[in-house]
């Protein structure tokens, strides 16, 4: 968490250091309540569980998707290999390690 936190610009994250202890606890205490949790990827159950104590059950992992009727690319169009990051630009994202791979594939 405590990167997360230095990952915000100042002065929200001296607000998000010094609230953080108190928005924690209020945070642990409303997610007792949820007998179910969605969650959108392997990595963010672990890291939920640990968290939040849910059982394996309680969690269900639903991947982000589109609906493929409304988002086609025709099999005739030209295509370019490509890669795609779509993330808030946040130390934590690790945006970076993209545009680094970006540059290994080009060599």
């Amino acid at each position: 968490m405590a990167s997360r936190i230095n990952a915000l610009p100042w002065p929200k994250n001296w607000i998000a250091k010094a609230l953080n202890p108190l928005l924690r606890r209020s945070d642990l205490q409303a997610c007792r309540k949820f007998k179910r949790v969605l969650i959108n990827s392997q990595f963010s159950k672990a890291y939920t569980q640990l968290v939040y104590g849910y059982s394996e059950e309680a969690c269900r992992v639903v991947y982000l998707g589109f609906d493929p009727t409304r988002f086609r690319v025709s099999k005739d169009e030209q295509r370019e290999d490509c890669i795609i990051c779509v993330a808030k630009l946040t130390r934590f994202k690790n945006v970076d390690r993209v545009i680094d791979a970006i540059r290994l594939l080009r060599d």
